[in-house]
């Protein structure tokens, strides 16, 4: 998929890819950075013309663009299927009558949007998301059971002990040398792939945040599979635009857990680990990945 639209509303436009791969699974190109000349002309076409649909962020700026106007045209010579978002103002020339999605309080664009994407890139409609099912803890309707007789019979203080100590295992009964043991619950967590490898227990403590400082879109959430099948917890995925970071790095702050477990995520995924700069040293505990060009991932026998 390639996206046209205004330099001017790149930050929206990253977003849109981040969305784009991570929702609709199809690839999504823009030119995040200009290089003039002959040679990036012969690029645009190039991806143009390999694309299966060209979505047009649409703007004032948008309309009054030389490059958009000449990638529409392209798009339209090649036949290309031309998909619209109305972004700011209203409907650019050429779209008057196109039936468009109004993204205008910047939000993504829904459902019908990503099912004409992933139609135009031939690839299956994907079934709803079935949200998991909810715990119950087995020993709540029990103990509420035996509050319920407390009064009826000498149990009850043996019951109450129990709840003012519910991390007691053993609990001795009056009655004699009977043990009564405290219900425990069990939590799982699942991923949709085997890991290999876990972190250590202080790293299963901290999580991770992992941000997109690449021209590739949808690199975060691949950083954040990469990190998930090795058991780590993500947090959040997202772009990082407050500079250009060189080279792909886990951030470590104060806390002494943390610069081990950095070292141990940055030799899983080849990325440096270094101490937190000034611009995030005051976000949240926790790791954070900022993954560049260079992002290779595990290796393959990690």
């Amino acid at each position: 998929m390639f996206i046209s639209y205004s330099r001017k509303h790149r930050t929206y436009v990253r977003r849109l890819a981040d969305h784009l791969v991570q929702v609709a699974g199809v690839e999504v190109w823009f030119d995040y950075e200009l290089v003039t000349g002959e040679r990036w002309d012969n690029v645009v076409r190039q991806k143009i013309d390999d694309c299966a649909a060209l979505i047009v962020v649409m703007t004032p700026d948008a309309e009054n663009s030389h490059w958009v106007a000449e990638e529409v045209a392209r798009a339209r010579d090649q036949g290309k299927l031309l998909l619209p978002l109305l972004l700011k103002g209203s409907p650019i020339f050429g779209f008057m009558t196109v039936h468009h999605e109004d993204v205008r309080d910047r939000s993504m664009p829904g459902d019908r949007f990503v099912a004409d994407l992933r139609k135009a890139a031939a690839l299956e409609p994907r079934p709803p998301v079935e949200p998991p099912p909810r715990r119950r803890t087995r020993w709540l309707p029990a103990l509420l059971l035996a509050l319920a007789v407390t009064a009826a019979f000498p149990l009850g203080n043996m019951v109450w002990s129990l709840v003012d100590n519910p991390q007691s295992t053993d609990k001795q009964t009056s009655a004699g040398s009977s043990t009564t043991t405290a219900p425990s619950t069990t939590t799982t967590i699942t991923t949709s792939s085997t890991a290999t490898s876990s972190p250590t227990s202080d790293a299963a403590k901290v999580v991770v945040r992992i941000y997109n400082n690449a021209t590739v879109a949808g690199l975060a959430g691949r950083a954040g599979d990469d990190a998930r099948k090795f058991g780590w917890t993500v947090a959040e995925t997202g772009n990082y635009t407050s500079g250009i970071i060189p080279t792909s790095t886990v951030y470590f702050g104060p806390r002494p857990e943390e610069e081990a477990s950095a070292k141990e995520l940055a030799s899983l995924l080849r990325a440096r680990a270094e101490p937190r700069f000034d611009a995030i040293r005051s976000a949240a505990p926790g790791l954070i990945l900022i993954v560049t060009n260079d992002y290779q991932g595990p290796t393959t026998n990690s």
